[in-house]
């Protein structure tokens, strides 16, 4: 592939936003088959409820238009507000309750309304959105969930399903002895609230475990999450949900009094959850577990190609003055590397890597026990790598160096499943932009060059990964959503910045859904996790657990 052939800046204004290789998104769309109707965003149970209550208000007064344009803006607002502020209160003196929206960081935003006066106001700029966290988050997690429908006509608002009428209602019931409540049934609308009433609403309505515990809508939560009078045929969303939030709750049962929060990565990318204390999926669950273990690969995958494209920004920042050519940002790149490494043949490095576990040191007998042998423990494996990187993220030679390890290894852990063709593997590694099952398949046609380098593997990488993939990824979003991500441009064989400042990528693992799945089942009350992140299963998190694997059973 040649070189990216733009000549110029597109705009004079870019966006720093994220993901600029367009390489998460495999990842993420895979995630929602397996746990639709909880998206990275969506971290507490009780908005279902909140956000079906308010719609049932709406529908159903006696003088509602149905329009959603009288829905949206300041009637929808007053209500959000008014959670905030009661969440807020009822957990100002004990410490911040985490994902509220609108809240702000560390609820600063939703600090500052309850300190400006006495009653507070509910009509205030707190987020852009006119359906604030409906609209932003929830309502497409909610139609995933068989709680919210689309409108009946156009231009009216959406509908209620019955459970998410019965939702709504149970709602209304835990809140209906409040102050809050007796002031909207007289007024149809506040917009004020006191603080003696809003610590009440918090006493009733809070999103968190202690209050849904003795609310009457947290059972049917359960059954909204779980939906145990669905099919067992994954084809289901309900039933593709149910095992992963049973997945969860097997890898709690199993963590002992390891955090799982931080824990939760190992135990899906390499079977542990610290060294020597291994995870082993219950027998009905081992197939969904492969699928949600390729989801991590697929964040080690991106994550790893991700380290390059940092280094690559970081390079041009320093050069910008004179700007730089592919050749001289590659011979930099080999500077980077331990003495020789960049002239040391890619089969031999994968050889070197396989004997450093204690196999022969032949990576094409050996890749079939890589997979078993690279565990935790001397953090040498890809997740332990990755992390590592990150604290040392201003480091090039950090930064390049682990990808080429972390890539390498990658190809090594899976590549027996890539050559099995696998029907799971090839879900995921199928998936569009810089498909994995791509990568497999072109290293292993590079392996059998006589002159294939770490340098020409570097090569390689930045031709087609990062530096094609970007332009790609950049004229699209230049195209279809009209702003300029461009982080380069290049003209007369050079590479220049484009920038008056610095642009630093964002490096993190992309979001697990996961660890939103674990958050509403500790709002649920099944699982249970104390000050040091140590989760457990509650009676009734052993009973759903029991539940799930005796439907899986029946697949």
């Amino acid at each position: 592939m040649s070189l990216p052939q733009w000549t110029s800046r597109f705009t004079d204004d870019t966006v720093p936003g994220e993901d600029h290789l367009g390489i998460e998104g495999a990842a993420q769309g895979y995630q929602q088959y397996l746990i639709p109707g909880i998206i990275t965003t969506t971290d507490h149970a009780r908005y279902y409820s909140f956000y079906a209550w308010v719609l049932y208000r709406f529908i159903y007064d006696e003088n509602s238009s149905r329009l959603l344009a009288d829905f949206r803006g300041p009637y929808f607002r007053r209500h959000e507000v008014a959670f905030i502020l009661g969440c807020y209160s009822h957990h100002k003196d004990t410490g911040v309750i985490t994902g509220l929206v609108g809240g702000g960081t560390n609820n600063s935003k939703a600090r500052r309304m309850w300190e400006s006066s006495d009653p507070s106001p509910l009509d205030v700029d707190y987020f852009n959105n006119k359906l604030g966290g409906f609209g932003q988050y929830y309502r497409t997690a909610m139609q995933a969930m068989g709680l919210v429908a689309d409108a009946e006509r156009p231009r009216w608002v959406y509908r209620l399903t019955n459970r998410g009428r019965a939702l709504a209602e149970a709602f209304e019931a835990s809140i209906r002895d409040t102050a809050y409540f007796s002031a909207l049934k007289k007024q149809g609308q506040l917009t004020s609230l006191a603080h003696e009433a809003a610590l009440e609403y918090g006493s009733r309505g809070c999103l968190c475990s202690r209050v849904l515990s003795t609310s009457v809508d947290r059972s049917l939560l359960w059954d909204a999450f779980f939906r145990f009078d669905r099919s067992t045929d994954v084809r289901d969303p309900h039933a593709r949900r149910r095992l992963t939030l049973g997945l969860i709750l097997d890898l709690t049962a199993k963590s002992g009094k390891i955090p799982l929060q931080q824990s939760m990565r190992p135990a899906l990318y390499l079977g542990e959850y610290a060294a020597g204390h291994r995870y082993e999926p219950a027998d009905a669950l081992s197939e969904w577990y492969t699928r949600w273990r390729l989801v991590q690969a697929r964040h080690t995958y991106t994550s790893a190609i991700q380290l390059l494209w940092a280094a690559f920004l970081g390079r041009l920042w320093d050069v910008q003055d004179r700007g730089m050519t592919f050749s001289e940002f590659m011979d930099w790149v080999n500077a980077q590397l331990p003495s020789d490494q960049a002239s040391v043949r890619v089969s031999e490095y994968l050889n070197q890597l396989c004997a450093a576990t204690g196999l022969k040191g032949r990576w094409d007998r050996d890749y079939p026990l890589f997979d078993v042998t690279r565990k935790l423990g001397d953090r040498t494996d890809e997740y332990a790598m990755y992390i590592d990187a990150l604290e040392e993220r201003g480091s090039p030679s950090v930064l390049i160096g682990s990808a080429v390890c972390i890539l390498s290894q990658f190809f090594l852990r899976f590549h027996g499943l890539h050559q099995s063709a696998d029907s799971t593997w090839l879900e995921m590694a199928r998936r569009p932009r810089l498909p994995i099952a791509q990568f497999f398949s072109d290293m292993r046609y590079q392996l059998g060059m006589p002159d294939w380098t770490v340098r020409r593997f570097l090569e390689w990488l930045y031709r087609e990964y990062i530096l094609g993939q970007h332009e790609s990824i950049a004229l699209e979003k230049l195209r279809y959503q009209q702003y300029d991500t461009f982080k380069f441009y290049y003209q007369d064989d050079v590479f220049r910045w484009p920038y008056g400042s610095k642009y630093s990528e964002p490096l993190r693992y992309p979001a697990l859904r996961l660890e939103n799945g674990l958050s509403i089942l500790i709002d649920l009350g099944l699982v249970e996790e104390d000050q040091g992140g140590v989760c457990r299963l509650t009676d009734d998190g052993q009973r759903h657990l029991t539940c799930v694997l005796e439907a899986a059973g029946g697949n």
